[in-house]
């Protein structure tokens, strides 16, 4: 019991640390080629992580480094809520499969990318291009953090009981064995109960904290890594 308490503690120091962090060491960005695609005679289902954030953001190197060692080819997708809401970005998403004729591929998305992955899934055609989803720390029932960016779309999408969510709660998933809900014993930001998402699979990992989740958690790492081939 004392260990698992000093366990808990060290990953919320760890959270507030990349809380702090992470937005004061964006500017590495201009410096990692995050764009960068490789593997590209891999025989594996091309994987896609998709972020919805202002700015492209190094959080997911260490992920798309991970699958690239084991012989993946991985795309990075960023939309910047500034320019729309989720159904803006998902659209988006929709056209940058197109451009780099990505077929048969998984989608990985983390936290607000995970609702703009499956609203591509599910309003632009998305389940013909997609193997499996994987939804890390996904606000499918909004979050009260949406209020702090509610000037923005995306962020009154993103409220709890707002419109937008409940329309697409109550659309018809058609496969959900392929979607994979993951997320974390204690999530400050996406309460478990919002990442939840009825009928698909969901996965609890013995993580706590919203970045500690998505940013290294080997367990999720290794479990993107398993089922997507």
């Amino acid at each position: 019991m004392y260990r698992e308490r000093i366990v808990f503690l060290a990953q919320w120091i760890i959270e507030a640390f990349l809380i702090v962090v992470l937005p004061l060491i964006s500017f590495l960005r201009l410096f990692i080629p995050l764009n960068t695609v490789k593997n590209h005679n891999s025989h594996k289902p091309p994987i896609i992580i998709i972020e919805l954030w202002f700015a492209k953001t190094i959080s997911h190197m260490f992920l798309k480094r991970y699958l690239e060692e084991k012989h993946f080819k991985v795309y990075l997708f960023n939309y910047n809520p500034m320019n729309g809401g989720v159904d803006d970005g998902a659209y988006r998403l929709k056209q940058f499969i197109t451009h780099h004729k990505i077929n048969n591929c998984i989608l990985v998305g983390i936290s607000m990318g995970a609702i703009t992955s499956f609203v591509y899934a599910q309003r632009f055609g998305g389940w013909k291009k997609i193997k499996k989803l994987f939804c890390m720390a996904g606000p499918f029932h909004g979050t009260p953090w949406a209020r702090s960016f509610s000037f923005l779309k995306s962020g009154r999408q993103l409220l709890p009981q707002s419109n937008f969510l409940k329309q697409l709660e109550k659309e018809k998933m058609p496969d959900p064995s392929r979607i994979v809900c993951i997320s974390a014993k204690s999530d400050e930001f996406v309460p478990r109960w919002s990442s939840i998402l009825s009928h698909a699979r969901n996965e609890e990992v013995a993580v706590v904290g919203h970045n500690n989740l998505h940013v290294w958690s080997r367990e999720v790492w290794e479990m993107v890594a398993k089922e997507a081939v």
